[in-house]
């Protein structure tokens, strides 16, 4: 028996300050382009299937909000967001070498954890960039 419903992810809605800037960063650190905007939203998507398999709407907006959280619990910063990527020092080696800010990749914390680095874009919106491979 087959579903009717069938759920994926389509786009993360992500709240930020300055357009201009927040859609720069996207489209360097995720290399998207520009598939819709206006003069409060941009909407981004990969231009073919080597991008990431969702796409960004930015909200400029005055809140001051911004996605992910911490666990009450462990203390751990968490993302709104995880994004897998095959090639975990590669894809950290580039995002540095476009002079994007990120932390160094060290060995996870706990046992369960794949290796991985917190990616904030210009607003705090968190993403967590990971990889299970071991080579």
């Amino acid at each position: 028996m087959t579903s009717a419903i069938r759920l994926r992810l389509d786009t993360l809605e992500i709240p930020v300050s300055d357009l201009q800037t927040s859609r720069d960063w996207y489209q360097t650190v995720f290399g998207v382009r520009t598939s819709w905007s206006d003069a409060n939203h941009c909407q981004l998507a990969a231009e073919d299937n080597n991008g990431p398999g969702v796409k960004f709407l930015l909200v400029q907006t005055g809140s001051g909000q911004s996605l992910g959280f911490k666990n009450s619990s462990t203390d751990v910063d968490h993302s709104f967001a995880d994004m897998e990527v095959d090639d975990l020092d590669g894809f950290h080696a580039t995002l540095k070498d476009k002079g994007i800010e990120v932390p160094d990749l060290e060995a996870p914390k706990y046992d369960w954890a794949p290796k991985g680095f917190a990616l904030q874009d210009p607003d705090g919106n968190r993403f967590g960039i990971f990889s299970f491979r071991k080579d």
